[in-house]
């Protein structure tokens, strides 16, 4: 009788120590799942981050781009007034020397 309840004993510590080792397994999965989903929702948002960054950049660019372009524009505006100018000022230079050569000729 004590032989049998020496094999019980050892069956039961058995089975006990499986038991056992199946509940760690499942209680270790859990928290790498949870630290697997941190992981991966970090590794997004910083992704996001990057791209949020990088349309930023491409943003400022364009602004700066239109910026130069509207003021590029100024200016060639001012130059071609101040050349308009000019120009109106030759003609009339012109205009009186032909006057003056019409008053000469009579």
């Amino acid at each position: 009788m004590t032989d049998e309840e020496i094999t019980y004993a050892t069956v039961r510590f058995l089975k006990s120590s499986g038991l056992q080792n199946e509940g760690k397994s499942n209680e270790t999965q859990g928290p790498k799942k949870a630290d697997h989903k941190v992981f991966q929702c970090k590794q997004e948002k910083h992704e996001l981050q990057k791209t949020l960054n990088n349309i930023d950049q491409e943003y400022r660019t364009m602004k700066n781009y239109y910026y130069l372009r509207k003021e590029m524009l100024r200016n060639k505006s001012i130059e071609w007034d101040a050349l308009k100018d000019h120009l109106n000022s030759l003609e009339r230079k012109q205009n009186r020397c032909y006057g003056e050569e019409d008053l000469k000729s009579y």
